[in-house]
């Protein structure tokens, strides 16, 4: 995982430097929680790699001595996730690669997730024996339903692009000069428009706020002007 910054987002980019698929370790879970103390308008991974996230570190996990130590460990993965999903910025994530178990539950934590047609994905949790643990099945209900999210971890079958699309995790299937084009746009939107920040951040929290408070803005005057011309 390494990490860009300009001055409004961050782009992770999911890069596989211990030869590990791209699995999330508790240090690279911290670099990325630090990295979010600043005001982003845009966070945007991409992976482009042969697997985008296979999820935890299984090497790593196997050395562990007590149960304890696993527990530990996964709980601050999934605090640190959180870190990034409650982030006010508008998330947006490239799939190039294929997603495993905990790489599915980082891409909860994005509002708008792309995927090559190729990459496949699999929640895999419970062919180690386990289950959701890094807070991932809270925050894909708002993109799966409670059924699929059960039946397909009991399944432990791999699905296609496309029918993760159809399932509702996929907001778009493009290639990478597409997404390219997208980030110009969603850059340009978010750069130029303050009404799109109060939405990103307060829209679920009181949408009548969030309108009241920009009615009258002085964006919304400009834009009220052109027509009373």
């Amino acid at each position: 995982m390494k990490f860009k910054e300009t001055e409004s987002i961050l782009f992770i980019y999911m890069q596989d430097q211990n030869n590990s698929a791209n699995a999330l370790t508790l240090a690279e879970s911290r670099l990325l929680k630090k990295h979010l103390k600043k005001s982003w308008k845009l966070i945007v991974c991409v992976g482009t790699e042969r697997v985008f996230c296979s999820g935890g570190p299984l090497k790593d996990y196997a050395q562990l001595k007590t149960k304890s130590q696993g527990i530990k460990i996964n709980r601050e993965i999934a605090k640190n996730l959180q870190a990034l999903a409650n982030h006010n910025a508008f998330k947006i994530a490239f799939v190039g690669g294929d997603c495993f178990g905990g790489g599915i539950e980082l891409l909860g934590c994005f509002d708008l997730i792309y995927s090559a047609p190729t990459a496949f994905y699999s929640f895999w949790q419970n062919r180690m024996g386990v289950s959701y643990g890094w807070g991932g099945y809270s925050r894909l209900k708002s993109k799966l339903n409670e059924s699929f999210l059960k039946l397909a971890l009991l399944e432990e079958r791999t699905f296609t692009a496309f029918e993760m699309k159809t399932a509702g995790l996929i907001s778009q299937i493009i290639s990478l000069d597409q997404f390219d084009d997208s980030i110009k746009k969603w850059q340009k939107l978010f750069l130029s428009k303050k009404s799109k920040i109060e939405i990103q951040k307060n829209l679920q929290k009181n949408s009548q706020q969030v309108f009241e408070k920009l009615w009258w803005s002085e964006e919304h005057l400009q834009i009220l002007q052109k027509f009373g011309k």
